[in-house]
């Protein structure tokens, strides 16, 4: 049976058979391939929103955090309350404003000598 198909001039005697064939593979492949794709997107979604439910706490291992930024809810959640933390700080509030009423005292002291 093979030999009727592949022998020839041009290699294939029977063109239009082996082109319907062609496109039926084609077709058969690709309803598969594209289900599983898109099962994959919603699947890789899915997996997204579970994982931001948790986001005080990285969703991927140490090692592979410190290699890339896969996770970077987390990183962007643990900058933001870094941030808080330093501009919030009480000591710092103290320092702040204790610096603040000094300067305010030189700057009184120095207009009152002008």
């Amino acid at each position: 049976m093979g030999k009727k198909f592949v022998i020839g001039i041009n290699h294939i005697k029977h063109r239009r058979c082996w082109s319907y064939f062609e496109l039926h593979i084609l077709f058969v492949s690709i309803i598969p391939n594209m289900t599983a794709a898109i099962a994959r997107i919603i699947m890789g979604f899915v997996a997204g929103l579970i994982g931001m439910t948790r986001i005080d706490k990285p969703i991927l291992p140490k090692f592979i955090l410190e290699k890339s930024n896969y996770d970077e809810p987390n990183k962007s959640y643990i900058s933001a309350v870094l941030m808080y933390h330093r501009h919030n700080h009480p000591m710092v509030i103290t320092f702040a404003r204790l610096m603040s009423k000094h300067l305010e005292h030189i700057y009184f002291l120095k207009s009152k000598d002008l």
